[in-house]
């Protein structure tokens, strides 16, 4: 009896002990004490027996300590008890921008031009952003609504009120941020005094009407990666997006037509070339879909972007979304010739005319749409074409809707799955 009471006791003091290991664990790393971090880490329990936050709260001070092939050791195994955490979205990487360079126009302000020649589909820019909430449900933020009296509006989901509260609290505790943030564009409604950000008794100033107005005016949405929306665009289902602000891409001026696409990996925002860009050419980007309606098109880029809506595809008729719900129609072996004709119709409307010559696929991407109906078309063509027995054409598509898939999501993580989700 006494004996098992001494088991019992030397298992409460062990249990006990392991609980302060944990908590002193995560209470050195929030400091910064890596090396500690790691050994009370190690000392909350036996290594075979720690569950995904002991792995990652072992994981963080080995990488912080330099011992990479052990911290990916202990991340793989918090991956593999919790492969579907996707609840972090701040990412450990530098910015990538040396193909790229601040420059002015000559009648629409600064924009970012190609620094060198790009390759179509290459990266462009890879950006970690200067604030970006993890805020993608309505209800986890529901009450979070801020009313702006300058512009008469209000924010439509609670990332954007969130993402406002969240500079304004980066460039107070961070003044040297302030530069390069007031540099952005707010608006023409909006005057500088040119002492934005500077320090007064040793306290930085912050003017929260020239947070927002530059946030209103520099922000982009986006899911925490785009491969989800792409897979929502494919099954018509609805993506939930969050908001943020990348410092760099920001400069980069909207185009119907444009040169390069942007991707979301959690908050790196990733733009690789659609087409050969050579340098010194200005880089422009979609801010809004083409497949919208023009009316809202205009007053998303008056309201929200401070610019006249007059671009030259925003002007020309409509693609007709028959068309798209034809193609998804005749998707099918038993219409492969109906699956062509509509197929290569998408194509035609987003540029890509004449996409089959001689009996060989030539895409010129010079001028050109790359969005998720073009890489559906093209999917569906080379299923069509593989089952009319022209095997060599189906490979050209399913490869030039890889090179799409690259573009729309960053990377080609995940390809395989969607191709073998679309069979």
């Amino acid at each position: 009896m006494p004996r098992q009471s001494s088991d019992t006791s030397s298992q409460e003091h062990r249990a006990f002990y392991q609980d302060v290991h944990r908590k002193r664990a995560f209470a050195n790393l929030t400091a910064k004490f890596f090396k500690a971090a790691k050994g009370d880490a190690l000392a909350s329990c036996a290594e075979e027996a720690m569950d995904e936050k002991e792995y990652y709260c072992a994981g963080r001070p080995t990488y912080e300590l330099g011992d990479y092939a052990k911290s990916k050791g202990y991340f793989e195994n918090a991956l593999t008890l919790n492969p579907k955490d996707s609840r972090n979205i701040h990412l450990n990487h530098a910015d990538w921008t040396k193909s790229t360079i601040v420059k002015s126009t000559a009648t629409h302000g600064r924009d970012l031009f190609a620094a060198r020649d790009i390759e179509a589909g290459k990266m462009v820019l890879c950006e970690k952003a200067l604030c970006r909430p993890n805020l993608y449900h309505d209800e986890e933020g529901s009450g979070l609504i801020m009313y702006n009296l300058d512009t008469t509006s209000r924010t439509q989901r609670p990332a954007q009120a969130a993402l406002f509260l969240a500079l304004v609290q980066k460039l107070y505790n961070n003044p040297h941020l302030n530069k390069s943030f007031c540099d952005l564009g707010g608006g023409r409604r909006y005057l500088r005094s040119g002492k934005e950000g500077e320090l007064v008794d040793g306290v930085p100033t912050i003017d929260t009407f020239l947070v927002e107005s530059i946030r209103l005016t520099n922000c982009f949405s986006g899911p925490r990666p785009s491969l989800e929306l792409l897979k929502a665009r494919l099954a018509a289902s609805d993506v939930e997006l969050s908001t943020g602000l990348w410092r760099r891409a920001a400069y980069i001026h909207h185009s119907c037509i444009p040169n390069c696409s942007r991707a979301f990996i959690g908050d790196m925002m990733l733009i690789r070339a659609t087409c050969a860009i050579p340098a010194g050419t200005e880089l422009v980007q979609q801010y809004s879909s083409p497949e919208a309606h023009p009316t809202f098109r205009r007053e998303f880029f008056q309201s929200g972007r401070g610019f006249e809506y007059d671009f030259h595809l925003c002007t020309e008729k409509r693609s007709p979304e028959p068309m798209h719900q034809k193609r998804q129609q005749y998707r099918s072996p038993r219409n492969p010739s109906k699956t062509l004709k509509y197929a290569f119709e998408v194509l035609r409307n987003f540029g890509f005319v004449d996409a089959v010559k001689y009996g060989i696929l030539e895409l010129d991407y010079e001028k050109r749409i790359v969005n998720s109906k073009g890489f559906n078309a093209l999917r569906y063509a080379a299923e069509a074409y593989l089952a009319v027995g022209k095997v060599e054409l189906s490979s050209r598509c399913e490869g030039e809707a890889r090179k799409m898939f690259a573009v729309l999501t960053g990377c080609d993580v995940g390809v395989e799955e969607v191709f073998a989700g679309l069979k």
